[in-house]
């Protein structure tokens, strides 16, 4: 019996469950030279060993392949739901392939004994955060700054010109008006 999967290009967010029916030390041996084991075994164009991890569920110390799928591989809790009974009762070598392992090339896998499938499983998606961006390039607008005004040695003799002819124009205006009222 034979299991087929096809793996689309740029797949991404996946992790293919499977189970190896030999001594942890064979199915260590696959992933040795590249990964030229594994991917034999799954008749596999592409496999990256390093997104691939092979255990013996003995050495998980009592903590059961569900909670590791879902501690350790980011696996959403409630997608496990219905298959952690059967997932907890898996004995002996597993392994764990992330889709990042086929590169983005398209294929067409065929699991062969002692490979095993046992599922595929969606890695959990993060919340988009709510909150807004913390680059301060990112904000909205920027506040202004307002530098100090500094004059020109030209700049301020106008403006004391200025000043000077408010303060004549002022004058001239309480002389007139005071000026008429006599005589």
């Amino acid at each position: 019996m034979t299991d087929r999967f096809d793996i689309k290009a740029g797949e991404h967010g996946l992790v293919r469950v499977f189970r190896l029916d030999e001594p942890a030390k064979a199915a260590q041996a696959r992933l040795e030279d590249g990964g030229a084991g594994l991917r034999a075994l799954l008749g596999a164009a592409h496999i990256d060993p390093t997104h691939v991890d092979l255990f013996d569920t003995n050495d998980l110390g009592g903590l059961p392949l569900s909670a590791y799928l879902t501690d350790g591989m980011g696996i959403a809790e409630e997608t496990l739901t219905d298959e952690a009974a059967r997932l907890d009762a898996v004995a002996g070598p597993v392994v764990l392939v992330r889709s990042s392992a086929f590169g983005g090339t398209a294929q067409t896998l065929q699991a062969a004994h002692p490979l095993i499938w046992i599922g595929t499983y969606p890695e959990a998606r993060a919340p988009a955060p709510l909150e807004g961006p913390s680059a301060d390039s990112a904000r909205g607008s920027v506040e202004r700054q307002t530098a100090p005004v500094l004059l020109t040695r030209k700049g301020r003799g106008l403006l004391t010109l200025l000043v000077a002819a408010l303060a004549l124009t002022a004058l001239v205006a309480l002389l007139l008006a005071f000026g008429g009222r006599g005589g």
